[in-house]
């Protein structure tokens, strides 16, 4: 599918877990490109650096974490810095995927409370690389968090807040003028056509050549 993740997981807070880190890392690295496949030696620097390497190892993770299409997070162990960049993926709306294991780890409420991530739980490890290949297949529909007969518009974060769009609700889209609520609605639109769902867009202020072609537009950039 060639998605690039941001695999997180803890490194100052401990390393115990290493080995499987890589581990997922390699299934992933598979079909996918991982961006921080680094954190998955088992010789990496546990230490605090100098406030100047930190603040280079801050800006080039959060380069990465701005230009992946999703996180994939292992947090059996605790980490304050694997809950700084899930709170950041949140605030920026890239998909987000937690894996804890279910006897050896209890998940913190922020984390398993939040609707927004999706929390894996896992008792074997063969479980794990079966999530995987349903998440790097994007095939969402296949987790509990996305109703089977949901209807998926292909805007990430919005799908997984409502957990997809329902039959028989009305949905209403407000907001100032100018604040890309048409071009929102139209890329809404043919996203959902990909699932041979027909739409019907009424557009009152323009023709619908017009509106066409806008949308096209939008769509190639």
């Amino acid at each position: 599918m060639n998605n690039k993740v941001y695999f997180a997981d803890s490194i100052r807070g401990g390393r115990a877990d290493a080995e499987l880190y890589q581990r997922m890392i390699d299934y992933i690295s598979r079909k996918d490109k991982v961006l921080t496949e680094h954190i998955g030696k088992t010789a990496i620097s546990m230490k605090q650096q100098t406030r100047i390497i930190d603040s280079h190892i801050y800006e080039r993770d959060v380069n990465w974490l701005q230009s992946c299409d999703m996180v994939i997070a292992e947090c059996s162990n605790a980490s304050l810095g694997v809950g700084y960049e899930l709170a950041y993926a949140e605030a920026h709306n890239i998909p987000v995927f937690v894996f804890y294991n279910k006897h050896s780890s209890s998940l913190s409420a922020m984390i398993n409370g939040n609707r927004y991530f999706r929390t894996i739980p896992y008792e074997t490890e063969d479980e794990i690389y079966t999530a995987l290949d349903k998440i790097l297949d994007n095939n969402y529909k296949s987790f509990d968090f996305i109703d089977i007969d949901a209807v998926i518009t292909g805007n990430h974060g919005l799908d997984y807040l409502p957990h997809g769009w329902h039959k028989r609700e009305l949905a209403m889209l407000m907001g100032k003028p100018a604040q890309g609520k048409t071009i929102f609605s139209l890329r809404s639109a043919l996203n959902i056509s990909t699932e041979h769902i027909p739409s019907i867009y009424f557009l009152p202020e323009m023709e619908g050549e017009h509106a066409i072609n806008k949308m096209a537009f939008r769509y190639i950039q």
